[in-house]
């Protein structure tokens, strides 16, 4: 199996993203592909299958709330499988009634686990709240992720403090599976706070609202992740804190992740 990446891009799967991966992306780089109920579950596998054809390192998300049940998943695991896949990436989703037997990322976790896939298993983690769960419910819940899962991958967020106090408080409980920090790509800042407020991050959104701290995170009015990276590098070079490397949330411009310098 190869070795994780410390830096992987999530795109969405949207007419004309395929011919963007290959514009700018390497091959090397792993490739998440999201899964929401607007685009439905087979697109999110017809991209995998395609990319990973092409000599993509592709991970798809394998949304709980969109799949009907076990056998679902174990016709997905059949299907990945001869293509390639190495890893998938387990959320709940965003239907807001589940489709089936699974209602949280935990059930289909659980499900993978049962089916003994090969595949790396990564899971989602929010520092700064979990937007359902109170916060005694959301370290259970980020504790039992992290008993089934390879990595962790955290939601998208805008200052280093409540990573930093989120990690340590992590490692303190006794969870060492490795972190993915989750960071916005470049994008214009109008648009960065309408995809934010959908997603329902954190405290740490209101910084790009004023002047101050949140400023210097801003070029020409866009957002630019190299400034909280770098703010980040006690954190990430902090081997007892078990920092992986970096998610990237793209919004599908790769164009403008391309230039980034995340070393």
């Amino acid at each position: 199996m190869t070795a994780p990446s410390p830096l992987r891009v999530e795109v969405m799967p949207l007419p004309g993203i395929a011919a963007q991966v290959r514009e700018h992306l390497d091959p090397a780089v792993p490739l998440t592909i999201t899964s929401s109920p607007a685009q439905g579950v087979a697109a999110t596998l017809d991209l995998a299958e395609t990319l990973a054809g092409e000599g993509y390192r592709v991970v798809p998300h394998l949304a709980a709330r969109q799949l009907s049940g076990p056998e679902e998943a174990a016709r997905i695991v059949e299907r990945l499988g001869p293509a390639g896949i190495e890893e998938v990436f387990v959320i709940a989703g965003d239907a807001p009634r589940p489709a089936g037997s699974f209602t949280r990322a935990l059930d289909l976790l659980r499900t993978l686990r049962d089916l003994q896939v090969p595949w790396r298993v990564g899971a989602g983690a929010y520092p700064e709240g979990h937007p359902h769960l109170g916060p005694d419910a959301a370290w259970l819940n980020v504790h039992a992720k992290a008993e089934l899962a390879d990595v962790l991958v955290t939601q998208m967020c805008f200052a280093a403090d409540p990573i930093a106090a989120w990690l340590r408080r992590l490692r303190e409980l006794g969870v060492d599976t490795p972190v993915l920090i989750g960071l916005p790509g470049p994008v214009a800042l109008p648009r960065l706070l309408r995809i934010a407020g959908k997603v329902g991050v954190g405290p740490s959104l209101r910084m790009l609202r004023h002047q101050g701290s949140g400023a210097r995170h801003l070029v020409g009015g866009r957002w630019d992740p190299a400034a909280l990276w770098e703010e980040l590098r006690p954190v990430r070079e902090d081997p007892a804190l078990g920092v992986a490397g970096v998610h990237l949330y793209s919004f599908n411009d790769l164009a403008a992740g391309a230039s980034l310098d995340l070393s």
